[in-house]
């Protein structure tokens, strides 16, 4: 292939001599050249130059949207306070809930305090009503107090046993005489109350009746009470 004339191949330039023109494909690359796509050495196909850039939004739809945005920034404030008003409101909910249920741990307190005095006198009240259904059930009941009554009063003379005027009735006469020693035959007092029963020797007495030994548990669990 032959040179364009005045051209010499740098392997032909003798040393200390000046160079005169190099060949284009000797040259060096220079910044245009790199910008020309039939001078790439890369191996790739020549690129197309980047799309233009999209229009601009149009001002009246970039209006409309920066309205919406601010729109939606205002109903997000007050969305923010609305649920800090209802959480100081949950917490004051709260707290009054919580005074409310030591209020009605100290309301239950007092009320059963109150309460127990009138809730033992009818626990007793209710306790007379059974044991008197068992003494109707039982007359012997009356006849076996009497005879407690008897071994208190151990070592007294001339014991007797006094009984209301409806005990004699109920309780047949095999039950007194039933159970070893006195008496045999109690008598009957018209000035005892119904139910009692009283042994008596001397100066001394025993009340030996439902209705004493009665007195004697309300007076011992009531005691105390208001």
């Amino acid at each position: 292939m032959s040179r364009p004339e005045g051209v010499v191949a740098p392997w032909c330039v003798r040393a200390g001599a000046a160079r005169r023109v190099l060949a284009p494909w000797m040259a060096p690359a220079t910044a245009n050249d790199a910008d020309d796509p039939a001078l790439r050495d890369d191996g790739a196909t020549p690129y197309d130059p980047p799309p233009e850039a999209s229009p601009a939004v149009p001002a009246a739809e970039h209006d409309a949207l920066r309205a919406e945005h601010d729109a939606l920034r205002a109903e997000h404030a007050g969305l923010a306070a609305a649920y800090t008003a209802l959480h100081a409101e949950h917490r004051a909910l709260a707290a009054a809930h919580a005074a409310l249920a030591d209020d009605m741990a100290t309301h239950r307190q007092r009320v059963v305090a109150a309460s127990e005095p009138e809730l033992v006198r009818l626990a007793c009240a209710v306790a007379r009503r059974v044991v008197g259904r068992e003494l109707r059930a039982d007359p012997a009941v009356d006849a076996a107090w009497a005879r407690e009554a008897v071994a208190a009063l151990d070592g007294h003379e001339h014991i007797e046993v006094a009984v209301a005027a409806d005990v004699a009735a109920h309780v047949p006469a095999e039950a007194w005489s039933r159970a070893p020693g006195p008496p045999a035959h109690p008598v009957v007092d018209p000035a005892l109350a119904p139910g009692e029963v009283a042994v008596r020797a001397g100066a001394a007495s025993v009340a030996a009746g439902a209705g004493a030994r009665f007195d004697a548990v309300d007076a011992a669990v009531c005691a105390g009470l208001p």
